[in-house]
């Protein structure tokens, strides 16, 4: 198995992550739950348009997430450029039952998804991807 290989694996098992997004003037950094999508390399998330992610997202796009499985004593960060979107259809593709601790349901005009895509540089190098 490649280390890219291994990285989708434990990203796919672990599923939560912490995503950090830069202010201006600070890091800020958050558990999410992550979808992956290994076939289009991406990462999305469902966002509240309410909460500063979008702002911070659009403003600043490099992020930076990382999974942690302690337990195994593997963890993986990755950079990428994140953006926004109110596609409602992926929303509701997206939505699961982490969502529910948000909100009430999928059509909630509140959400937004985030999507990063891994630098470009990552793919088939995967020093870059630990």
């Amino acid at each position: 198995m490649s280390d890219i290989d291994r990285v989708w694996e434990l990203m796919e098992a672990v599923r939560f992550c912490i995503f950090a997004t830069w202010t201006v003037s600070r890091l800020r950094s958050r558990p999410m739950s992550a979808s992956l999508s290994r076939d289009q390399n991406v990462v999305r998330f469902l966002t509240d348009v309410r909460q500063h992610k979008e702002e911070e997202v659009r403003e600043f796009p490099q992020v930076c997430l990382a999974f942690s499985d302690s337990s195994n004593q593997k963890y993986v960060s990755i950079s990428g450029h994140a953006q926004n979107t109110n596609d409602r259809e992926m929303v509701k593709s997206l939505w699961s039952l982490p969502a529910k601790a948000w909100w009430q349901n999928a059509d909630d005009p509140n959400i937004r998804v985030i999507t990063v895509n891994p630098r470009s540089r990552m793919v088939g190098q995967p020093r870059d991807y630990c």
